[in-house]
């Protein structure tokens, strides 16, 4: 079964391209700078609403509530509108190892409270070992890999909305691999993954707006 990722914006990968940045693709750099809670230096301008709103180190906190924003006007606008649960695919430091909610935990509850019809963040999925992260070039982005790595917690799981369908969220992805492990992890759970929401998608080029979402179809697979 394959796994729709709908991703709010397109984050530039021009290394050894030669392309000029516009300023929308730093303000879409900055914006998932900001979603990774990394210090984004100087400002930018993201749509939300209709409007330009100036992101600065300033009110970097206000980038996690405009993806619930922008997050819960992507599901409603393709119609789903019933209570989900949503997950968050853990950083590389959330391991079984370390207390304490995931980094990534904040957009599922950004997203769940901008949706505001009962849907509940889940924070279930942990790393065995930190591998590093995949986009400072370390870790995998090997789907069959990152999912033996994988566990899911049980206590959390007490506050998933019965009968309800899942929703993956992550601040960005590349290749797709720890959306896919995630979703096979929590499919072998018996839930039912139905889409993954990401603050943006790496791009090699410039032929789209930068905040112009980005879908596609990733192909399931069985561990």
């Amino acid at each position: 079964m394959s796994l729709r990722v709908s991703s709010l914006c397109r984050y530039l990968n021009a290394k050894g391209l030669g392309l000029t940045w516009r300023e929308e693709d730093w303000g879409a750099y900055k914006w998932i700078q900001a979603l990774k809670d990394k210090i984004i230096r100087g400002d930018c301008r993201v749509p939300v609403n209709g409007q330009m709103l100036r992101l600065s180190d300033a009110n970097r906190g206000n980038a996690v509530t405009w993806f619930g924003i922008l997050g819960a006007q992507h599901l409603t606008a393709n119609n789903i509108n019933r209570p989900v649960n949503i997950v968050p695919v853990p950083n590389s430091a959330s391991t079984i190892a370390i207390s304490g909610p995931s980094r990534t935990n904040a957009l599922a509850q950004a997203l769940a409270s901008s949706l505001a019809n009962g849907s509940v963040a889940i924070d279930c999925l942990r790393w065995n070992a930190d591998w590093g992260s995949a986009s400072e070039g370390f870790g995998s982005r090997n789907r069959e890999a990152l999912f033996s790595n994988l566990t899911v917690l049980e206590s959390p799981l007490l506050n998933v909305v019965a009968d309800a369908d899942f929703i993956l969220v992550d601040d960005m992805t590349t290749s797709g691999g720890h959306l896919l492990a995630s979703a096979t992890k929590l499919k072998n759970r018996g839930f039912k993954v139905v889409e993954a929401v990401c603050g943006g998608r790496t791009t090699y080029d410039q032929a789209q707006p930068a905040f112009q979402k980005h879908e596609e179809d990733l192909e399931g697979f069985e561990p």
